[in-house]
């Protein structure tokens, strides 16, 4: 359990253990997001059964520039508009560059036991070379915004998923 419910503040303030950010929500309480998450190698997970609820305000997504797992949460993307929930960071981390293809590395992200609601991306590169070597969406119900008419996981500016694993989800418009 944390203190707060601004879990963009919660995730600034969060120390990384073993060079990993693991914030633990409670269990049916609801949250917000007033910016920009931009942490690396983060997990922020509600309880199994019970999710998080996450309320995003505009302009508020993810932009990792490394792993990043969302688990049982139960996120509002509505002020997000034509934004992905996942954007990855437009400041790749430079030491995981790939030397044979230019690409940055992010090695997992993960979707897990989630409800998006009011989304018009999952993720996008950000017109960065990211290579995210593998994604996951598992046991989620995305709906996706009136208005989206954007590919869900857009990487088609500059980067690519290698390997891409949507099961017991269901996306819906």
């Amino acid at each position: 359990p944390v203190e707060g419910n601004d879990l963009t503040q919660l995730a600034e303030a969060a120390t990384p253990q073993d060079g990993q950010i693991v914030i633990n929500l409670d269990a049916d309480k609801e949250y917000t997001m007033s910016a920009p998450i931009s942490r690396s190698n983060i997990t922020i997970a509600g309880v199994e059964g019970s999710n998080a609820k996450v309320k995003l305000a505009a302009g508020a997504n993810f932009a990792p520039n490394a792993n990043i797992t969302l688990k049982n949460l139960d996120i509002d993307a509505s002020a997000l508009g034509n934004t992905a929930l996942i954007q990855l960071n437009a400041a790749p981390i430079e030491s995981s560059i790939n030397a044979e293809g230019g690409y940055y590395i992010v090695n997992k992200v993960e979707v897990l036991n989630c409800n998006i609601s009011d989304v018009a991306q999952v993720i996008s590169d950000n017109g960065v070379k990211y290579c995210v070597a593998d994604m996951t969406v598992d046991n989620c119900v995305v709906s996706l915004n009136a208005s989206a008419t954007k590919t869900v996981f857009d990487m088609s500016k500059s980067g690519f998923i290698n390997d891409l694993t949507v099961k017991n989800s269901t996306f819906y418009n």
